[in-house]
């Protein structure tokens, strides 16, 4: 379809993308599932879109925020296209699952630019968020659907959200 199309005529994934791409997919994530690895029975499809991440990479790239909050990491693609996006933007993201944080740590050895400005909390969000401090420009939920606008509730509570972010 015309995902697929916009995806295939795209150069934006770059090197660091790349390789979380390729980790992904060569992950087996059914017998990390087994094994008691992951918290969560995960697949390809808890990532972010091809088309989404190239979208937030240029969103990124356009805005330039300094700091930027995402709620709901999975193996990092989404985390990993925004820092490609800005070469002097921090993420900050927020995952339930520590598998996922050496996952992506493992990954990101060869890209010590990428990985210096990303930071995870492991734990569930709602727990997470409340002991964040300082406001970010930019954020990106995708996480636990069911608890969307709370989060959002928090992220003002807490004034989380910088002006104009």
């Amino acid at each position: 379809g015309m995902d697929a199309y916009c995806v295939s005529m795209s150069n934006a994934e770059g090197p660091a993308m790349r390789a979380v791409r390729e980790k992904m997919v060569s992950t087996p994530w059914a017998d990390e599932w087994e094994s008691k690895r992951t918290m969560f029975s995960y697949g390809e499809e808890m990532s972010t879109d091809p088309l989404e991440a190239m979208m937030l990479k240029q969103f990124v790239h356009m805005a330039r925020p300094k700091r930027i909050l995402e709620v709901g990491m999975f193996v990092g693609f989404g985390a990993v296209a925004m820092m490609e996006g800005s070469p002097s933007s921090r993420v900050v993201s927020l995952e339930i699952d520590p598998y996922l944080k050496k996952w992506l740590s493992d990954c990101l050895q060869k890209f010590p630019d990428i990985a210096k400005r990303h930071e995870i909390e492991v734990g569930p969000a709602l727990e997470s968020l409340p002991k964040l401090t300082g406001q970010f420009d930019m954020v990106f939920v995708d996480a636990n659907k069911s608890e969307y606008k709370r989060y959002v509730e928090v992220m003002l509570e807490r004034d989380l959200i910088a002006p104009g972010g």
